[in-house]
This record gives C-alpha cells, structure tokens and sequence, in this order.
C-alpha cells in the first residue's frame, strides 16, 4: 500500500486524471471515425455488386444487412451530438447540411431497415432476378412464392418507409448545399412509389392468380 502511494504522487495523479479526460474525448470520434471507414466499405462493394450483378447477386442481402447495420451504430454515436449539430445551421456554406444530419441520417437507417427485411424475405430470388437464370414465368413464380409466404415483411418494410417519410419531412431542402438538396430530391420522387410497391406486394400474388386463375375484364369508356 505504501508503495502504490508512494508512486501516485500528486503530479502523477493529476496526469492521470488528463488522461482518462483525454480518454473520454478522443474515444467517441475514434468510434465514429471507424463507423463511417465501415460505410465506405459498404459503399465500395455496393458499386463492385452493381458492377457485376449476376456474379455477385449472393453478396446483396449481406451487404444490405450490414449497411444498415454500420448506419444504425453511426446513429448511436452522433446522436449525443445531434443538438449541438442543430445549432450549427447559421455556418455558412455546410451548416444546413450539419443541422440536417439528425433527420438524414436516422432517416437513412430505417430505410436500410426497410431495405434489410424485405432482402430477408426475398434473398432466395435475388439470385434468380440479377443472374436472369430461368425463363421470366418462372422467376416471376419464384417471386410470388416468396412473397406469399412472407407478407408481413413488406407491411413491416412500409411501415418502415412511413417512418422515414416524416423524418423527410423535418428537412428544409432549400437549406441544404445544392449536392445534398439534389440527392434528397431525388429521394421525393422514390419513397412514395417505394411506399406503393411495398403496400402492393402482398396482394400481388393474388391479383397474378398465384393462388388460383384470375379474369380480368378491362372496360375504358370513350
């Protein structure tokens, strides 16, 4: 015991307690550092599967499932930080963008988690979709097979959109730099068709006779 007092000596002490301070300060930009490298990553294999689809059409539901996963902890890690990232608006140039950041990016994660059950539920076709392997009957069949015995996953997955729909909401595009404003944009223009597709999918094997023949009679009046 005498010994240990001995060696933390006031001056040693207080160095270690500018330590651990400095601990606690670099630790959480090291983790958000690290996170985004992870996204990059992810990005570079999304082009490399976009490259050459029909070779990595496995790699898809994986990568999708580990975006949203590098997204989720990057939310985790900024959002002590989203209060002061709102203050920041009136930074010329890149302060709408930072103020933002606290609607863009957990509107990002649960699109990725959106985008994570419906892979789930469709990973056995995609495969069939990106090769192109099999006539169009029978990957359309395959489809509606799958879809039919995960319904719940596409009501999940617009559920998911509707949640990314009002954080869309809280973001001013006139306020974002002219790069990120075109990007959201575009994002107007898909959420409501992806909305569509996912509250139509469950009723399509339906409406395709998947289960049994339909008739349809298309009536147009002039």
């Amino acid at each position: 015991m005498q010994s240990l007092k001995t060696f933390f000596t006031p001056k040693r002490r207080l160095w270690a307690i500018v330590a651990v301070i400095l601990i606690a300060l670099l630790v959480p930009p090291v983790r958000i550092g690290l996170t985004a490298r992870a996204l990059l990553t992810d990005l570079s294999q999304a082009k490399a599967i976009a490259a050459d689809p029909a070779a990595r059409a496995a790699d898809l539901p994986p990568l999708v499932h580990q975006t949203y996963t590098d997204l989720a902890a990057l939310d985790a890690r900024l959002s002590p930080f989203y209060g002061l990232m709102r203050g920041l608006r009136g930074l010329p140039n890149i302060g709408g963008d930072i103020a933002a950041v606290p609607e863009l990016l957990p509107m990002g994660v649960t699109l990725a988690d959106a985008g994570d059950t419906v892979m789930a539920a469709m990973s056995p076709v995609i495969p069939l979709m990106l090769n192109r392997t099999g006539s169009p009957d029978d990957i359309l069949a395959a489809t509606m097979d799958a879809i039919a015995q995960n319904p719940d996953a596409f009501a999940q997955a617009a559920e998911k959109v509707d949640v990314a729909l009002a954080y869309r909401a809280n973001v001013d595009a006139a306020t974002l730099s002219p790069r990120l404003a075109k990007q959201v944009n575009r994002l107007d223009l898909g959420l409501p068709l992806l909305k569509l597709g996912l509250a139509l999918a469950p009723i399509a094997p339906d409406l395709l006779g998947f289960d049994s023949p339909k008739t349809y009679m298309v009536l147009a009046q002039n």
